[in-house]
């Protein structure tokens, strides 16, 4: 295994840790993580335990509808986020932030960090986590570009979250749109080229 790419995978998932910190921390979590703490509400399991089961369940779809075998950076993805995540809160203590210009801001750095991770550890080649996974899956089957298929994602996991009793704030809905476009543009950017590349097959 090239060490240069595992080193790059893992940065991108301390990347997307940070990114679920700040939302989380101004009431915006992006959909995925209403999703799980919709579930966790459900379940007789701690929050990380929920985590794992979710990303399972996503592995197993992918697996057999859209033929993805789990990576490298699925299982990492999996382990490692939750590390972060207690980490980054242990760290900077971000229960509580007021004021609306500040939450604007944070959502607003989370948003971006969560595009930035996606794209970062994907970009390494290990493979993919369970959700940008599932992202890649939508976008082959439902021939959609990777931007609008992870809109698409987003908003299910919303109308689940909904369905299980967890109402969307502002700040999760802005992500649920904002996260998909930045993800695409972040991965031409990568790419160098002036189309964003196509799901792999």
């Amino acid at each position: 295994m090239n060490n240069l790419k595992l080193a790059q995978a893992v940065i991108g998932l301390a990347i997307l840790a940070l990114g679920i910190t700040l939302t989380i921390a101004v009431e915006g979590p992006d959909p995925w993580g209403l999703f799980i703490l919709a579930l966790h509400r459900r379940l007789p399991l701690s929050l990380g335990v929920t985590t794992q089961v979710g990303g399972l369940m996503l592995v197993a779809v992918n697996w057999v509808w859209g033929r993805r075998r789990p990576g490298v950076a699925t299982i990492m993805s999996m382990v490692l986020v939750g590390l972060f995540i207690d980490l980054y809160n242990g760290i900077m203590g971000l229960e509580a932030i007021d004021g609306l210009g500040v939450r604007v801001v944070v959502l607003a750095a989370g948003i971006t960090a969560l595009a930035l991770g996606i794209s970062v550890y994907v970009r390494a080649g290990l493979g993919e986590g369970p959700v940008e996974g599932m992202m890649f899956v939508l976008s082959n089957k439902l021939r959609l570009g990777v931007g609008p298929a992870k809109v698409a994602q987003d908003l299910s996991f919303l109308v689940l979250a909904w369905v299980l009793g967890v109402l969307p704030r502002w700040g999760t809905v802005v992500t649920a749109l904002s996260v998909g476009p930045l993800t695409q543009g972040f991965l031409r950017l990568f790419s160098g080229m002036k189309k964003a590349p196509e799901a792999p097959k």
